[in-house]
């Protein structure tokens, strides 16, 4: 896990943007005020009411409140220095009071805190298979480098870091039940668990309902036996219900009181029909479009994939149930005619990667049995695409990043047509572009406080003076507490295994 921490840490000091921070606290327009309006309104004791919510008054926000139902306690933890500020947060939230508050770090935090985890999570149950190098390569090639950090450092207060951490959790208890040869769940509280655990998963994004329904049979039935054993159906249904409980509270409830709608034309967009023609140029384009072509964004997907198909191993008829809810995400991704208005095919990744980690772990371990150390050349070659396509997103103003513009497809939104064909532009023709692009993040941020310690900051270049016009102490503070984490996360982790092993 140490190799994975490191990998974390570094893809967080080139990710994270400080001067976003400094700007807004890294707050993103639209969904985020949902999601953090979610988080508030339940620490402040005022859910189901959202009246002192930005401009919402008797309505409901739009996103789903799962994201803010998990990163509640770390938004509370952290409200307390708004607090010692004596910050107006806490009597109505909005645009002004919110951007850059400590409470809303707080939301960061989790994302950071959720992600970690899972990471964790997948690595213990892959041990159980692979030694540590084989698990810890999967997991960077499949998770760390294919765009789900984005989710996590610069795009936090959204809903896929959340996804990635319930999926994870899933997974390995799929991976660790199938070690052990236990498909069985004994005792009540266990079975509530996994069952407020499905309805998080459904309340954190409602497409992935075909996963709750999927994952208590793909955990707990050992074979067809189960289906006709009453004490099966009894602990099944106490997880269902669990859920369900969860989501009638938290959003069935809600939603009568305030007379809620949801997502209109939703249900429009995904069940009207298209001319054969359509469906097949967008399976194509999902594949090798030359803007999030996954081919590019997260070949390690593709390699799993035909793994899953057309290599055996033991656990294969499992994780193909785990797989089968995952054509209603890419059916969503298909019928939305978009990538979702930001990065890669966000509404399939997060929820797709944990199930394929281990599938890629065991190509990862027949390649080197069969090729020896060579095949890494291979890895290395690949693993650039969708490297580059992280660390490039939203690198300048104009080709590496995102506008409103009309798609493929006919549909107008956020998006970059040629997004990867513009890394290897930038890359060839404009290389110090390109390394303006990568390096803007924490490398720029070091340089800009170096120059402070040392009274040089007025020898800055002007878009350094002006992406940092001021010096922010809270600011420091923040970045280097998700700097500092995942290595937090891992000693204290090492020091609960310790406790653990000497009790």
């Amino acid at each position: 896990m140490k190799r994975i921490t490191w990998g974390i840490f570094i893809l967080a000091f080139f990710l994270i943007r400080p001067y976003f921070m400094q700007a807004n606290g890294m707050w993103y327009a639209g969904d985020d005020q949902d999601y953090f309006s979610h988080a508030f309104s339940l620490i402040s004791g005022s859910f189901p009411s959202y009246a002192n919510e930005f401009d919402y008054g008797s309505r409901n926000p739009l996103g789903s409140i799962g994201p803010g139902l998990m990163a509640a306690p770390f938004v509370f933890v952290f409200s307390f220095i708004d607090r010692i500020e004596g910050s107006d947060i806490f009597k109505h939230r909005n645009s002004e009071n919110v951007q850059r508050s400590w409470s809303q770090f707080g939301f960061v935090f989790a994302a950071s805190f959720y992600f970690w985890v899972a990471c964790l999570l997948l690595y213990k149950g892959l041990r159980n298979y692979f030694s540590s190098k084989d698990a810890s390569l999967s997991i960077i090639l499949m998770v760390l480098i294919q765009g789900i950090p984005l989710f996590v450092y610069r795009r936090s207060i959204f809903t896929h870091a959340f996804e990635f951490f319930l999926q994870s959790l899933f997974v390995y208890l799929l991976l660790i039940n199938h070690k052990k040869n236990q498909f069985s769940i004994e005792g009540a509280w266990k079975q509530i668990g996994i069952g407020l655990a499905l309805g998080f998963l459904f309340l954190v994004r409602y497409n992935d309902f075909a996963a709750v329904l999927i994952w208590p049979f793909a955990l707990y039935c050992r074979d067809r036996r189960n289906l006709r054993d009453p004490q099966f159906w009894g602990k099944i249904f106490i997880m269902y219900s669990t859920a369900i409980l969860l989501i009638l509270f938290f959003k069935t409830w809600p939603d009568i009181l305030t007379n809620h709608k949801g997502y209109v034309g939703v249900w429009d967009q995904m069940t009207t029909a298209q001319p054969i023609k359509f469906y097949l140029k967008r399976f194509i384009h999902i594949f090798l479009g030359p803007d999030w072509g996954l081919i590019y964004s997260a070949p390690f997907i593709l390699i799993a994939l035909l793994s899953i198909f057309f290599l055996n191993f033991p656990i294969k008829r499992r994780l193909l149930l785990c797989l089968a809810p995952m054509l209603f995400n890419f059916y969503g991704v298909l019928m939305w005619r978009t990538q979702g208005c930001w990065y890669g095919y966000r509404y399939l990744i997060a929820a797709i990667t944990p199930v394929l980690v281990f599938p890629l772990a065991h190509f990862l371990y027949l390649s080197q049995e069969k090729f020896g150390k060579k095949i890494f050349v291979f890895f290395v070659v690949a693993a650039v695409f969708p490297l580059f396509s992280m660390l490039c997103f939203e690198g300048n103003n104009t080709n590496l990043t995102m506008q409103v513009i009309l798609q493929y497809f006919g549909r107008e939104g956020w998006g970059n047509n040629t997004y990867q064909l513009e890394i290897w532009k930038t890359l060839f023709f404009q290389p110090c572009g390109f390394l303006m692009a990568i390096f803007k993040g924490g490398f720029l941020y070091f340089i800009y406080l170096i120059s402070i310690l040392f009274g040089l900051s007025a020898r800055l270049p002007s878009m350094v003076i002006k992406a940092y016009p001021y010096f922010d102490i809270s600011v420091l503070i923040k970045v280097s507490l998700l700097y500092a984490a995942p290595f937090i996360f891992y000693g204290v982790s090492k020091k609960l295994r310790l406790l653990s092993e000497d009790s």
